[in-house]
């Protein structure tokens, strides 16, 4: 079953966050041999409007980290929306959601100048 989680992102910033996956001995599962994918959509039945970058340096030791720049995230999601997403770890045709839940986009107000 897939874990349930909402994502909070800022306009303006990047966002990264990592993940961590345990197996059922609460040891951290090598995700090394699956490949991943983690879209977003504003309406369930709608097609995906974008992407999170799933990067996998670390997944022997079960840690996945989710990002997005605010180039892209600027242009795609707007403050205040909550758009729905999913993590879904791919081996051949096999897909498995790891993670689902709502991704908010909440307003930037300093921009570091």
């Amino acid at each position: 079953m897939a874990a349930v989680y909402d994502i909070r992102v800022t306009e303006g910033y990047d966002y990264s966050e990592s993940f961590t996956f345990n197996d059922s001995n609460g040891d951290p599962k090598d995700l090394s041999s699956y490949t991943f994918d983690c879209d977003f959509k504003d309406v369930l039945a709608d097609p995906a409007i974008g992407s999170f970058v799933v990067n996998t340096a670390q997944a022997a030791n079960g840690i996945l980290i989710l990002s997005l720049n605010k180039t892209t995230l600027s242009a795609l999601m707007d403050a205040g929306v909550r758009d729905y997403y999913d993590l879904l770890q791919i081996n051949g045709t096999t897909y498995t959601q790891l993670m689902v839940g709502r991704v908010e986009v909440g307003v930037g107000i300093s921009n570091g100048s």
